[in-house]
């Protein structure tokens, strides 16, 4: 397959046989100055860096550079250059500036040390989950210009992180046009909340640093409100607030380490460029939780690739444009907030910086010029580099005002025993000098339809999604709290047994123990972290009534009693008894997943895409969620914490929670619980439909599966009494 060739992916990111083949080795002029050049035999000698050294002023490369001109410095001290070659593309008055037509005659012979490679290899890479919704459009007008201003013989890939459009390599710029007009940004960091809590008073409130930026907001929101009840609400906010700027910066920075994995199988440099709204890592505040940004440096090194930073800076727009629903009290920390992220990647990987407030083409224009020359440093590797840790790497020119981009570290390999030495990864391919060209290497171009790492294409991005979910279940767990249903649940525990036949001969059985429970369960919202609560209360076992069915429940929580509180958790401790198994087991209700999508809960957990799945007629998204914070939601023996995982399947479109699934594990103990819901004709809304348990501890296996029907609604609001008789701060 030839390099001429110029087949388009697939827009939609669906994986496809890829249509460009890469010459694995460079393809560079010869000149008499090769022959005498000193060369290594072995790649176990040297460690490679790709630089750029271009004028701090309008950004043109240096090309005149020899090797005792470079300075490189690992963990702080020297180390001698083995070479520096000069790398240039394709035409080569490209590397000194802009070209007349008269000017665009190939090299025959370059000056000595240099070589001329065939293309160019660009990745826009657009991060979408940072990126305002409608953002997308003056990102695709200007990366649209952006590929007007490059030679036919450069390759550009473009991907939207962390999910969605995805166009392979190729010399077809119409395909990547087509590509920017799919591009839609997901708004994580525009999230608006009742009380307008700002980006900075999350963080404020989260980390406890710099308390008045959080005491100022709770006096500014909260002078006209119940001042308990709006602090509780302004917390849980802060924390919706924080946990999603959180899960977009770590989703746009692993995402883009994804990206940097599948380009290390291309061997040459490569230039990719990120644009985004915004990345909030909460670095001032004192934030620890933040994105990997070690692991993405050393992804960049392996990649072999140059990151450019393009900051589409619209905050000082946003802070006083009059269709901002209400002005941040803190704009300017917001702002920097917004760019701190950025820069911390470019600062870690090396890359270039570039905030814009207007249009990104002076940012665009820079890029093609520095990107049209640089070199390939080689020094020596010594044993101490070997140790599989990331090594400080500095690398500076005695010339005055240069801008020099290397990446900041590398990470040298051991050899196969695990003593010092051996092959080089992906991006240290240790060769002092580019290799002699070989034949084409077919079908070896990485696809980038394949690197979105948290979710497949059509997906919508994790934020919105889980920000709809939120928002759904403050109607419907208010809505379902007036529902009362009859659960049949059935229970089965498999519990292994060892004895001897009486010729002495080891026998080993299962004893098997059922259980058919019949309840009622109700939904109430109560004080606390989670606010709303179930109930199941057990009316007959196996078959047997062990108490009159009386509606206890409703008449608990509608009518006013002095130990209303005191008598439910009364009813549910009764019917936990009612489970086989040891140990209490509380949490087999069929809502109780659910805690973990509230406000005041959100803020624990870290969430990501994972593909998609029809259940009840709907095409619903899978979230996953780690519970992260301590203490955990749920307690184990000794009151420890249990931490739970688990996974939610969400309706894009309107936020519906259609099935959960909640999973511990403590010690030997392992829990899984899956509930499904379906649309109740009767009442117009989902309810549990299906509820399956599963529970290992020593060799025992409990399995229970619960189903629900004779759903009955009681007129009375369970909420707007506990309020009235009880007033409850904390509730969401």
């Amino acid at each position: 397959m030839g390099t001429d060739a110029n087949r388009r992916g697939d827009l939609r990111g669906v994986p496809t046989a890829l249509a460009l083949g890469w010459v694995l080795a460079f393809s560079f002029s010869s000149g008499s100055a090769q022959s005498t050049t000193k060369t290594f035999r072995t790649a176990v000698d040297v460690t490679t860096v790709d630089v750029l050294v271009v004028n701090d002023r309008d950004g043109r490369p240096i090309i005149d550079l020899k090797a005792d001109d470079f300075i490189v410095e690992v963990d702080g001290k020297r180390r001698a250059l083995a070479s520096a070659d000069l790398l240039t593309y394709g035409v080569w008055p490209a590397a000194i500036g802009p070209m007349s037509e008269a000017q665009t005659t190939a090299v025959s012979a370059p000056p000595p040390l240099t070589h001329v490679l065939p293309a160019r290899w660009f990745v826009l890479a657009i991060d979408t989950a940072n990126t305002a919704v409608g953002g997308g459009r003056s990102v695709a007008s200007a990366a649209s210009a952006f590929l007007d201003r490059l030679p036919p013989e450069d390759y550009v890939g473009l991907v939207a992180l962390p999910t969605g459009v995805a166009v392979e390599f190729t010399k077809d710029r119409g395909s990547i046009r087509a590509g920017l007009t799919k591009v839609v940004g997901s708004g994580a960091n525009k999230a608006e909340t009742i009380h307008n809590v700002s980006l900075a008073e999350a963080y404020s409130f989260v980390t406890g640093r710099q308390p008045g930026i959080w005491n100022a907001a709770v006096r500014s929101g909260c002078y006209q409100e119940d001042a308990k009840s709006c602090l509780t609400q302004m917390e849980s906010e802060a924390r919706f607030r924080e946990a999603a700027a959180r899960s977009a910066a770590h989703m746009a920075v692993s995402s883009l380490t994804g990206l940097l994995d599948k380009l290390s199988g291309l061997e040459a440099p490569k230039q990719v460029i990120l644009v985004s709204e915004s990345l909030v890592t909460g670095s001032r505040f004192g934030a620890i939780d933040g994105p990997d940004l070690r692991t993405l440096a050393v992804a960049a090194q392996r990649a072999r690739a140059h990151l450019f930073v393009l900051h589409v800076d619209h905050a000082v727009l946003d802070a006083v444009d009059v269709a901002e629903r209400f002005a941040s009290r803190t704009s300017s920390d917001d702002m920097a907030m917004q760019r701190d992220g950025l820069q911390e990647v470019a600062a870690a990987t090396g890359a270039g910086y570039f905030r814009l407030t207007t249009t990104l083409d002076p940012a665009f224009d820079r890029i093609v010029r520095e990107t049209s020359a640089g070199y390939l440093l080689a020094f020596q590797t010594i044993d101490s580099d070997r140790d599989g840790k990331a090594h400080q790497l500095v690398v500076r020119v005695n010339r005055p005002d240069v801008t020099i981009r290397a990446r900041r570290q590398f990470v040298a390999s051991r050899r196969a025993d695990g003593s010092p030495g051996g092959a080089f990864p992906a991006g240290d391919s240790g060769a002092a000098r580019p290799p002699e060209p070989t034949a084409p290497a077919r079908d070896t171009t990485p696809p980038l339809s394949d690197v979105s790492v948290v979710a497949p294409s059509a997906a919508v991005p994790v934020p919105t999604v889980v920000q709809k979910a939120t928002a759904y279940l403050a109607g419907y767990l208010r809505t379902l709290s007036s529902v009362v249903s009859e659960e049949q649940y059935e229970q089965r525990l498999e519990r292994p047994q060892q004895g001897r036949t009486g010729q002495g001969s080891l026998v080993r059985t299962v004893e098997t123990q059922r259980r058919d429970l019949t309840s009622d369960v109700l939904l109430v919202q109560l004080p606390g972290i989670r606010g709303w609560y179930e109930f199941r209360d057990v009316f007959r076992v196996d078959g047997t009534v062990v108490r009159d069915r009386n509606d206890r429940l409703i008449k608990l929580f509608v009518e006013p009693h002095a130990n209303r509180l005191a008598q439910a958790d009364q009813i549910l401790e009764e019917s936990s008894r009612h489970n086989i198994g040891d140990g209490v087991r509380d949490t087999n209700l069929p809502t109780f997943a659910l805690q973990f999508l509230l406000p005041a809960v959100i803020g624990k957990l870290t969430f990501r895409l994972q593909g998609s799945e029809l259940v009840d007629g709907k095409n619903a998204q899978i979230v996953v969620y780690n519970e992260v914070a301590r203490p955990t939601m749920i307690r184990g023996d000794g009151d420890s914490d249990v931490p739970a995982t688990g996974q939610f399947w969400i309706d894009p479109e309107t936020g519906a929670v259609v099935k959960t699934r909640v999973e511990t594990k403590s010690g030997s103990v392992r829990t899984r619980i899956d509930v499904t819901y379906r649309l109740e004709p009767k009442l117009g809304i989902s309810v549990p439909a299906l509820m399956e348990e599963r529970r290992e501890a020593a060799g025992e296996v409990l399995q229970g599966r619960a189903t629900y029907g004779n759903f009955r609604r009681f007129t009375v609001g369970t909420v707007e009494e506990i309020k009235k008789h009880e007033p409850a701060e904390g509730i969401d």
